[in-house]
């Protein structure tokens, strides 16, 4: 049973990330008018950053801290 409810926990968080993408792309192009599709690169780049903030010793919610600061750069 756990296997099962922890399927449908990571499916949804899959899902929602795809959501988010999904509504950052579509605002982007309604606003603009042009497809970028660059935002998930700098996700990418952003969580990269994160990790080697977490492999480095900075704790969790700072490396998010960090990693966001950064994205809105």
């Amino acid at each position: 049973m756990t296997m099962i409810a922890q399927g449908l926990v990571n499916g949804l968080a899959v899902g929602v990330l795809y959501g988010l993408f999904a509504l950052a792309l579509v605002m982007t192009f309604r606003s603009s008018g042009v497809l970028n599709f660059a935002q998930g690169e700098m996700a990418m780049a952003m969580v990269f950053v994160a990790l080697s903030l977490l492999r480095g010793g900075v704790g969790f919610w700072t490396a998010c801290a960090i990693a966001l600061a950064l994205a809105a750069v």
